[in-house]
């Protein structure tokens, strides 16, 4: 794909509101894979940007991607710490300071609690730590695949450790080594040309991955250790079928433009749903995220540096 790839802000639409109604009390599949499909995508997204920096000049500018992913993730999201430091009642107040260092997955996993207000939060953190080391692996499409594969079994074997070695499986787990949706998405990013399809194979690839999370989900809640990897595996194939070509649906401007507001509509939901009425809360979510979008995010993200690189990659590829 070339230009904007507004099936992947689609996308993202679609896995935030899959998140958003499963904390509403609907589908539990909808949230797990909706998590699991925004790491695929980052992961691949990122990779991908960094791949085709390499590639056309040379080298990865580290400090750049960092300065990048601190614009697009620090500022809102000390907004809604700074927040919920105001509003969140006493017994989550132990989760503030592990939030503030993006490590609060280890606190929810350490007391298997998940706090209201900054519940969401935890898979900032996750993405956090994945961005403080994937630039370091990006020296060649080579190099990148390994490490894909050496992330996919360390965190199939954290995974078992926790299962084996702990009390609060389902949060270490779930919480802190999912990294199998990381490699996943370095994984597909290291692909040199994925295939084109036609719109009902493309779909049977989605709906396939829909399919799996469904069988998965009862397993996942009964904390089967193998049901979590197959709920990365769905997402994958949704990412996957996603970059196949254009799509009438997953393209469609009003899911597109949800899309580019998910991070804001993702830290904000939560919040709102257990204190609102759930119609209120839902478009209170997306009001917010729009004026958030419009007013803090786009422009500090627009910023550049002048001596930034640039690698021809459109905003959707590096949001």
């Amino acid at each position: 794909m070339t230009g904007r790839v507004k099936e992947l802000d689609g996308l993202r639409a679609l896995a935030c509101f899959g998140v958003i109604q499963s904390h509403m009390g609907g589908f539990f599949a909808g949230g797990t894979l909706g998590v699991d499909v925004f790491l695929v995508l980052s992961a691949y997204l990122l990779a991908t940007r960094l791949l085709r920096e390499r590639e056309q000049t040379g080298s990865v500018d580290v400090v750049h991607f960092y300065g990048r992913r601190i614009r697009r993730i620090w500022p809102l999201y000390f907004i809604v710490l700074g927040t919920a430091v105001l509003l969140s009642p006493r017994t989550e107040m132990p989760f503030l300071l592990p939030t503030a260092f993006f490590v609060s997955n280890f606190a929810l996993a350490w007391t298997a609690q998940t706090p209201a207000f900054t519940g969401p939060m935890w898979s900032t953190g996750l993405e956090e730590q994945f961005y403080a080391v994937v630039p370091w692996f990006v020296r060649s499409r080579g190099a990148l695949r390994r490490a894909g594969w050496a992330l996919l079994a360390l965190g199939f074997a954290c995974r078992a450790a926790s299962f084996s070695l702990t009390n609060h499986a389902y949060f270490w787990s779930w919480h802190v080594f999912r990294w199998d949706a990381f490699a996943a998405g370095l994984l597909l990013a290291t692909e040199t040309r994925l295939p084109a399809l036609r719109a009902p194979a493309r779909w049977g690839v989605i709906l396939a991955g829909i399919a799996l999370a469904v069988v998965a989900s009862p397993f996942v809640q009964a904390i089967v250790f193998w049901s979590q990897p197959l709920m990365a595996v769905a997402a994958a194939l949704i990412v996957f079928g996603a970059l196949t070509g254009r799509d009438a649906v997953l393209g469609h401007r009003v899911l597109a433009w949800l899309g580019e507001r998910t991070y804001g509509m993702y830290l904000f939901h939560l919040g709102l749903v257990m204190t609102l009425p759930w119609h209120v809360a839902l478009v209170s979510t997306v009001a917010l995220a729009a004026l958030s979008y419009r007013f803090l995010e786009r422009p500090i993200l627009d910023y550049r540096r002048p001596d930034a690189p640039r690698v021809g990659l459109s905003r959707a590829q590096v949001d």
